[in-house]
C-alpha cells in the first residue's frame, strides 16, 4: 500500500494543483489505484476549482 501525493505552483497563470495517489497491491502486476486531483486558480475573481477522482484497476492475467 502506497500514498503519494505532488502540489504544483505555476505564478504565471495563479494555477495550484495537487494530486493524491493510493495505490494498492493486491498481487504481482496487479494493483488499484484511487486518485484524487484538485485544480485551482488563485485571485479575487477565481472560478469553482475543478476536482476528479479517478479509479484504475489492472489485474494480471495469465493464459
Amino acid at each position: 500500500m502506497f500514498v503519494d501525493a505532488l502540489a504544483q505552483y505555476d505564478p504565471e497563470q495563479r494555477l495550484f494543483d495537487t494530486n493524491v495517489r493510493f495505490n494498492l497491491l493486491h498481487g504481482p502486476l496487479s494493483d488499484l489505484y484511487l486518485v484524487y486531483n484538485e485544480e485551482r486558480i488563485t485571485g479575487p475573481d477565481a472560478p469553482v476549482p475543478g476536482r476528479s477522482i479517478i479509479v484504475k484497476a489492472t489485474q494480471m492475467v495469465a493464459f
